[in-house]
């Protein structure tokens, strides 16, 4: 009974406390349910450009690009390691490689042999590792035969599979070699990923083999010891495209833009413009710069988007290339996603999330420089993208930062 009469106690007091809780008047005399977040949009953009940024290879990628187009050449590089001394014979080998990305039409691949040692870290299309240049003789003329893989856009997971030269992997293993190491190149204007070592699916070799020693047949069986690429760029760092909003991964494209923010944009609840207290101390609950689509290049089965907004640190005075030192990634900005319908439509927009970057440009604490916007997967395909501008014919179409804002609890 006593047990009882306390838990009525208990609830009883709760209630009471949160009763009055709920209709206490904060220090202005205003109840909290009256502090109604307000709605915002601005649709002048000041400025907007979109510039090269250089491709990034480091030895860490999770795809290895092999290409041959207009803008870019890449050949991927693999090394295998671990095979047993005094091997009397070999039979079988076979390389196979992974990929989720397919070409449009023919692709034609080749494998030959890597004489040269390479740093998979430092390594790019004029040197094996830092100061150390290719040698002009550092591709071995294999006789592995190549293979094409023909119309095979948005298959699932697909393997190419090359049969290699026993006498080549024999040859290796009788040579002061630590690493067997094969380049992997196309001629054929497309391009394609296949998967690396940081993959589940990485590039396997594997054949049989027999030791002087024994009478039994083994087999090995490895993935890539090391991996990468090695890229070409034929377009350059200095290619401009100005009142242009484009995003690109290979080769990367990186589009600024800057809004201005008057005081009309700001407004208290009564629809009266806000005092510097009030703007210094507002809380940005959400803020998005929705673009609308104008025009993208996609393969059939990789049609997600992965977009990244970065702060400009220092002011930009001149239409050029904004160096990666002078971007500023705010915490808790994210990344915002977004799928691609299957055809093209001028209706189709893509909400990029800046919440933490606006929250610093209005409370003072951020100077506004402006925003690029990248792809958060920059070097890994082909895929851009161009949104409307801000002289778009239709206004409609023009970008517009929309933005949900709470005043502060003035003393």
């Amino acid at each position: 009974m006593y047990l009882m009469i306390k838990r009525l106690l208990f609830w009883v007091t709760f209630t009471l406390v949160l009763f009055a809780c709920n209709n206490k008047e904060n220090n202005i005399n205003i109840t909290q349910s009256d502090l109604i977040p307000m709605a915002g949009q601005i649709s002048s953009f000041s400025e907007e450009y979109s510039f090269r940024d250089e491709i990034s290879v480091n030895g860490e990628n999770y795809k290895l690009l092999i290409a041959n187009t207009e803008e870019v050449q890449s050949q991927a590089l693999l090394s295998f390691a671990y095979l047993p001394d005094n091997v009397e014979y070999i039979t079988d080998a076979t390389l196979t490689l992974y990929t989720d990305l397919k070409p449009y039409g023919e692709m034609e691949f080749k494998v030959k042999r890597l004489e040269q040692e390479y740093l998979e870290a430092e390594a790019d299309w004029n040197q094996a590792s830092e100061s150390v240049d290719w040698d002009q003789n550092l591709i071995f003329d294999s006789q592995t035969p190549s293979i094409t893989l023909t119309d095979t856009v948005a298959a699932s997971i697909d393997s190419l599979v090359f049969d290699l030269s026993e006498a080549e992997i024999l040859t290796w293993t009788e040579t002061e070699e630590s690493l067997f190491s094969l380049i992997i190149y196309t001629e054929s204007d497309n391009y394609i990923e296949i998967y690396s070592s940081e993959n589940s699916k990485n590039p396997v070799l594997k054949f049989n083999y027999r030791l002087n020693s024994e009478n039994e047949e083994k087999e090995y069986e490895r993935n890539a010891f090391k991996d990468t690429y090695i890229v070409n760029d034929k377009l350059g760092l200095d290619q401009i495209w100005t009142s242009i909003l484009t995003v690109g991964n290979m080769t990367p494209r990186r589009a600024y833009f800057k809004f201005n923010i008057d005081a009309s944009s700001l407004l208290n609840q009564d629809g009266q413009t806000l005092t510097d207290f009030q703007q210094d101390h507002l809380t940005i609950n959400s803020a998005y710069v929705r673009f609308y689509i104008k025009d993208f290049s996609f393969l059939e089965g990789n049609r997600s988007v992965y977009l990244t907004p970065w702060r400009v640190k220092e002011e930009v005075t001149e239409t050029t290339k904004i160096d990666s030192d002078n971007l500023e990634y705010l915490i808790n900005t994210g990344t915002t996603i977004a799928t691609i319908k299957s055809e093209p439509d001028s209706t189709q927009y893509i909400d990029l999330k800046i919440t933490p970057i606006l929250q610093g440009f209005i409370s003072g604490e951020k100077d506004n420089y402006g925003i690029v916007m990248t792809s958060s997967y920059q070097s890994s395909n082909f895929d851009i993208i161009e949104f409307w501008g801000k002289d778009a014919e239709d206004e409609s179409l023009r970008p517009k930062l929309h933005f949900v804002y709470t005043l502060p609890m003035e003393d």
